[in-house]
């Protein structure tokens, strides 16, 4: 049976695990009390600990008994602690774990959790990963059932350091090829709901899908940017603390911290009205509200600054922010070369505003799986 051993560091040098317990009666028992150790004398030699008799409280807890220290007896004193054949071996054999774990990882510093397997299992994983053709099989017989499996228990690794240092020793290239196959599993999955979804009238929807994947924000963007908020608050509420202004998304810039703000529409939303004179089209309401609606939001960010800042918990500049707005869907739209042009026109001449379409976003979604699936 697999058996977790914590660890947690006491010291640079020392680290203390949980209390082996060798005999347990009703409302007594025994245990060890293992710790590792750095020995500058002997390496090897980097386990103590200490024999503790204990007694359940009225809480039903355990309490150490600590009524008769060993420093106090007398010449003519001596105590007896005898361990049947049993509690030896458990002894030994979790002491042996812990002299592995410090053979292996040292101290590693706060608390760690170390799951202990059988030799059989060891043996079967390493004949696994040696033997590419049972493996295959396995994956066969198992399905993705065996691979999400995998990939759950990664993710839900309470130690990261560990998991770090264990993939150290796996080689760049197929490392790599792990990085591909996981990034074009998430573009991939993002694109079906684009392909599955695009009909969908609601803002909220879109909103929510953006949120849970930032990522798909961030591609609008040739720098490193990171989500500060998502539905974030940027002034505007009067005396009554009515009104206040609130934009779909912020992101800033990793290294300079200057802001982009981000207004969220749907693809169904109306890009242009009707002709307005010969050659030419009007842009739509939706369109036009759109963009004065994100240059009110930056307005209202700029003037309440300072208030924002000092009340927020992350940094950020307001350095004539940019803007974006996705909305609308160019090949729903189907425009003439004319009302492409009008469009066009409309949407280059502005100098503080960004209106991407939501199949030009999907669109260099797609370009990277092509790219990652070159690789």
């Amino acid at each position: 049976m697999d058996e977790t051993i914590r660890i947690k560091s006491t010291s640079k040098h020392s680290a203390s695990g949980d209390d082996i317990v060798l005999r347990e009666k009703k409302i007594t028992r025994l245990v060890f009390r293992p710790e590792l150790v750095e020995n500058p004398h002997n390496k090897d030699a980097s386990v103590r600990g200490t024999f503790i008799f204990q007694k359940k409280s009225i809480k039903s807890a355990w309490e150490d008994c600590n009524t008769l220290p060993l420093s106090k007896l007398k010449a003519t004193e001596w105590i007896k602690l005898e361990l049947k054949a049993g509690e030896l071996f458990k002894l030994i054999t979790e002491l042996n774990n812990y002299y592995k774990i410090f053979e292996r990882y040292g101290i590693r510093a706060g608390e760690t959790n170390f799951l202990i397997t059988s030799q059989n299992i060891q043996q079967i994983i390493n004949q696994l990963l040696q033997d590419k053709t049972s493996l295959n099989k396995l994956i066969d017989q198992g399905g993705a059932s065996i691979l999400s499996g995998t990939i759950r228990w990664l993710s839900g690794f309470d130690d990261t350091s560990l998991m770090i240092e264990k993939l150290k020793e796996v080689k760049v290239d197929e490392l790599k090829k792990l990085n591909t196959m996981i990034s074009l599993n998430g573009l991939s999955a993002i694109l079906d709901e684009w392909k599955n979804y695009k009909t969908i009238r609601s803002e909220e929807f879109w909103q929510k899908l953006f949120k849970n994947n930032s990522w798909v924000l961030a591609q609008l963007f040739s720098h490193p940017m990171i989500i500060i908020n998502h539905k974030a608050y940027v002034g505007g509420k009067g005396i009554d603390n009515q009104g206040g202004n609130i934009v779909d998304f912020i992101y800033k810039n990793r290294l300079t911290e200057n802001t982009v703000l981000i207004e969220i529409k749907t693809p169904s939303t109306k890009l242009l009205s009707g002709p307005y004179r010969d050659n030419v089209f009007s842009v739509s309401s939706e369109l036009s509200g759109s963009v004065n609606q994100i240059l009110t939001y930056k307005d209202e960010l700029q003037k309440n600054y300072r208030d924002l800042k000092d009340q927020s918990k992350v940094t950020f500049q307001v350095f004539n922010p940019k803007c974006i707005v996705i909305i609308g869907c160019l090949e729903t739209e189907k425009f003439t070369t004319i009302q492409q042009r009008s469009f066009e026109i409309f949407r280059n001449d502005l100098r503080s505003v960004e209106i991407l379409t939501f199949d030009e976003l999907f669109n260099k979604i797609e370009q990277l799986v092509r790219l990652f699936q070159m690789t």
